[in-house]
């Protein structure tokens, strides 16, 4: 690691790349090399306390950092995309660095009880949020399909701590008509259920009734399955292309 670290550290402050589509050899390589320094020693520090993660971690700044140099994507979006990666990893750092207890997640029932009520004005009473310019379900993420998914990750945190909060959680993913939030809804839980052996009767009853929606809203699930399922095949097929940066 420390001879990685010091090849790095070299490089920050001379390397030089023809970047295609680009007259400037310095700027563009040179936060390429920031971004792959960055990463590194964030993942490094991971790495001590969960070794995948922080390898993760490591592998995502490499991949930020040859897309960089190809120059084959959007700078903005690139750009974008890496803010919110390192951002996660950097909670992830700063939950264990702080030695935060699981309690904590249960003050996330405050936004989700947030997010639950404003889907429900914006369904049933939508002229009560006339500062929101949407007439669609988008919660307060202004996006159906990012608050069906917080909402669904949330499902373990109400399992737990809010346990009648579940059939208004399920509600508001179903009238956001977000397949990957009830998707995760599902998945969370599903895992939760089994690492705590708390399957019963009451939650096997729950996760049936949670797939009867498809049948309500076949139409819309089958489209977007179809373009997920497109997503994740492409995924796959890159990452058969290519196992690190595919």
């Amino acid at each position: 690691m420390n001879i990685i670290l010091i090849i790095l550290i070299s490089l920050s402050g001379s390397f030089i790349f023809n970047v295609p589509k680009e007259h400037n050899l310095i700027y563009t390589p040179q936060f390429s090399i920031f971004v792959l320094l960055a990463g590194f020693l964030l993942g490094w520090d991971i790495m001590r306390h969960n070794k995948y993660i922080g390898l993760l971690c490591i592998l995502m700044s490499f991949g930020f950092f040859r897309t960089i140099l190809a120059n084959k994507f959007s700078k903005f979006y690139l750009f974008e995309n890496y803010i919110i990666i390192i951002t996660g990893f950097l909670v992830y750092y700063n939950a264990y660095k702080l030695n935060l207890k699981e309690n904590i997640l249960k003050w996330f029932l405050i936004p989700a009880w947030i997010n639950i009520v404003f889907v429900f004005i914006q369904k049933f009473s939508p002229n009560l949020l006339y500062f929101i310019q949407s007439d669609k379900i988008s919660g307060i993420f202004g996006n159906a399909g990012f608050t069906s998914m917080f909402l669904g990750i949330t499902a373990p945190i109400f399992l737990k701590y809010c346990f009648y909060g579940i059939p208004f959680l399920f509600i508001a993913i179903i009238l956001c008509k977000g397949f990957v939030g009830l998707l995760a809804f599902l998945v969370s839980c599903s895992i939760y259920l089994y690492l705590n052996k708390k399957i019963n009767y009451k939650s096997l009853l729950w996760l049936i009734l949670s797939f009867l929606p498809l049948l309500f809203f076949k139409a819309f699930y089958l489209s977007e399955i179809k373009v997920r399922l497109a997503y994740w095949v492409a995924t796959l097929s890159g990452i058969m292309y290519h196992p690190f940066v595919g």
